[in-house]
């Protein structure tokens, strides 16, 4: 079938992707002092700070999303025929999928997502709607541990809107369909879209639209990654996130179940890609450097947030609420270099009161991100640790017989006091809980979760992983953890405050790297690729999920799982700090 035709307006040259086409209405969308707000929105955060090239801002970004959406809706619509059931599913939608990679980050927060995860954790705390009422939330107790109604009239909306989402309140695609709707953003749509059509563009934005279009914006292969690797490879100079966008696209097609698929000649492309968003994940988001400044950066907005100076939430509400709308321009970069700025120069005042960032690494911490002064780094870990090694499945596990229970679980783990430790295995809560008097660990298999961290009480936290995969139970050990007592003590030692010793982890499968923002629905991101196998017989191809396939290179990193442990200190503390820490790992070894 031939594309839905639509009518361009304009080119505009993108310094990455090159002349891209917008019509006229996308061209009244992007004219709006809203959209213009993400111009002011670096994509990086502070990664600019370490890689001077990496400027790229949400505005280039989201007309980049637009242009990789619209070939992902072609291709998909020229890979149909005529005659195929598919059609009626694919006709009449690449306006609206347009529409909706170009609005999908209108309500992204300053620094990307450094600031994001700050809203989101203060939001968490506001209780969820009660069956009486859809106005009965709770904000954040305050210091009397009195309790405040919240009542707003966008809070409703929100809720509304996103019903199956939960209590991820503050997510910057819940905020995105909320610009969308209080702002003249709406007023402009509703001249070419239906109000049911605007919908429809906000549920492929939030990912909770019932049919394929979310997974253009919302899965694991989806316009939004597309851009970003690219462009982020490019602005930084490195070549990690580069790979043949065009051979996924034109491969790309409907399963029967509507799902989005690989053809099996885009196979190879489709690895490749996987290997690329690993690579520039590891070497770029996940620069050692980069992250001590994203650190910074986010304990200096909470701190900033609990001193009600910096906005939480309902202070965003409040701003779109404003029939100016005015305020909600201002939330950008700058307004968080502003906010540091008036502490920093004594024109805003820190309140007095007890809070989790204390004055002292407040004012710190703004200093060292004004003037570009870096975290030190004093200890790291990295560890691809193996998950096959670790495969059982619950079923394979003896009930009966306690000794035979015993070899069978030390024979799974490789933890010296395990040869000590008394088993028990509950069959009703399907939980495994191994145990001496000075340690313990608890399995448990859970029917409605895939991962599950496991802490060990032995003088330090051993973490292991168990997922569920196929009915299997996969468990395997992570990097261990420092405790807070051996924080207090390696502190102590060192002869500094312990909120000088800074803590960073990651935990993520080399298959499965993901973008900033977390995922809060169901929108098959985690679902992983799709392809086609014996696509040269229609009907009797295939869907498998790429890790599944034996000739793929993807499943074997699949049983891996990366894991970075670091800990960072102001660099006059640093060699003190390293000193303590070496002194506690010898003593630890002993």
């Amino acid at each position: 079938m031939q594309p839905d035709e639509i009518k361009i307006e304009k080119e505009i040259f993108d310094n990455v992707i090159g002349f891209i086409g917008l019509t006229e209405l996308e061209l009244e969308i992007i004219g709006t002092p809203i959209f213009q707000r993400l111009r002011h929105i670096k994509q990086l955060g502070l990664a600019n700070y370490v890689f001077p090239g990496a400027l790229q801002n949400r505005f280039n970004h989201s007309i980049g999303v637009l242009h990789y959406a619209d070939k992902m809706i072609c291709s998909l619509q020229k890979n149909e025929t005529e005659k195929s059931e598919k059609k009626k599913f694919l006709k009449g939608t690449r306006e609206i999928i347009r529409m909706a990679a170009l609005l999908h980050d209108v309500g992204h927060y300053p620094l990307s997502h450094i600031t994001e995860r700050v809203v989101i954790k203060d939001a968490e705390l506001i209780s969820p709607p009660s069956e009486n009422s859809i106005l009965s939330e709770k904000l954040l107790p305050n210091e009397n541990k009195s309790e405040k109604k919240f009542h707003h009239p966008i809070h409703e909306l929100n809720l509304r809107l996103h019903k199956p989402l939960g209590n991820n309140f503050a997510h910057h695609e819940r905020m995105s369909n909320l610009v969308i709707q209080e702002t003249e953003i709406y007023s402009i749509l509703r001249k070419r879209f239906k109000k049911d059509d605007i919908l429809k563009i906000q549920e492929i934005i939030a990912g909770i639209h019932p049919s394929f279009e979310k997974y253009i914006i919302h899965s694991e292969l989806d316009a939004d990654k597309f851009d970003y690797l690219i462009r982020d490879s490019h602005q930084t100079g490195v070549t990690y996130g580069v790979f043949d966008v065009d051979q996924i696209i034109r491969n790309l097609k409907l399963s029967d179940e509507g799902e989005l698929v690989v053809g099996e000649k885009g196979k190879r492309a489709a690895e490749h890609y996987l290997m690329s968003k690993y690579f520039l994940y590891s070497q770029v988001i996940h620069h050692k450097t980069v992250t001590s400044f994203n650190l910074m950066a986010g304990i200096v907005y909470k701190g900033l947030l609990e001193r009600r100076i910096a906005w939480s939430y309902k202070d965003l509400l409040d701003t779109l609420d404003n029939v100016e709308k005015l305020s909600y321009l201002m939330f950008n970069d700058e307004y968080f270099f502003n906010l540091m700025r008036g502490v920093s120069n004594g024109k805003t005042k820190l309140p007095k009161g007890k809070f989790s960032v204390n004055d002292d690494k407040l004012r710190a911490f703004i200093e060292m991100l004004l003037n570009r002064q870096r975290l030190k780094l004093v200890d790291e870990q990295q560890q691809l640790s193996s998950q096959k090694k670790y495969l059982f499945s619950w079923d394979e596990i003896p009930g009966n017989d306690s000794l035979e229970l015993m070899e069978f679980i030390k024979d799974k783990f490789e933890i010296k006091w395990i040869k000590t430790a008394n088993i028990d295995k509950y069959e009703s809560d399907n939980i495994i809980k191994i145990s001496n008097d000075e340690n313990f660990i608890s399995l448990k298999f859970d029917d409605n979760k895939t991962k599950v961290r496991i802490e060990i009480d032995d003088g330090r936290i051993n973490n292991y992983l168990v997922k569920k995969e196929n009915n299997k139970l996969n468990i395997f050990q992570k990097i261990n953890e420092f405790t807070e007592t051996v924080i207090n003590d390696v502190c102590k030692e060192a002869g500094i405050e312990p909120w000088w010793f800074i803590e960073h982890k990651i935990s993520v499968e080399p298959t499965k790297m993901n973008p900033h923002k977390e995922s809060h629905s169901d929108s098959g991101e985690d679902s992983g690729i799709k392809v086609l196998i014996s696509e040269n017989d229609n009907e009797n191809s295939e869907a498998i999920n790429l890790i599944d396939d034996k000739s793929s290179i993807i499943k074997p990193l699949s049983f891996y799982q990366l894991d970075i442990r670091r800990v960072y200190t102001h660099e006059k503390y640093e060699q003190e700090l390293k000193k303590a820490i070496g002194t506690h790992r010898e003593n630890n070894k002993s």
